[in-house]
């Protein structure tokens, strides 16, 4: 874990990250609504069918962005977590001994007396 320095040291950072689904979806939702207005306002049409239409799209816009904002939070956790284990495995400097150095360290602690056959 990292952590902050200066006054709030005593809290460590956590990798969380917020939720993407509401923020791209809205996004999305909004978008598809205004081209639908802007391209049916200017096609000619008539104010009740730019209007349908426009809403019909800011609701399929709004679940393709639902959709692709769940993609992204499982991507992101696996990434996170994959991040984690990293962490955890540096943290750890036992496990980072190279060959030799475990082949040392191990006969090191036998006794003098055995075989190494």
């Amino acid at each position: 874990m990292v952590e902050r320095k200066g006054c709030s040291r005593r809290f460590p950072l956590m990798m969380t990250h917020r939720s993407l689904i509401t923020p791209l979806a809205s996004v999305l939702g909004l978008s598809g609504f205004m081209v639908a207005l802007s391209a049916g306002a200017f096609s000619g049409n008539t104010l009740d069918s730019v209007l349908e239409r426009a809403l019909v799209s800011s609701f399929l816009c709004f679940l393709a962005g639902g959709a692709m904002g769940l993609i992204l939070d499982g991507v992101l956790e696996r990434h996170a977590q994959k991040l984690r284990i990293e962490q955890a495995d540096d943290g750890n400097p036992e496990q980072n001994l190279t060959s030799e150095e475990a082949i040392v360290t191990s006969s090191d602690n036998e006794s003098p007396t055995q075989a190494v056959a």
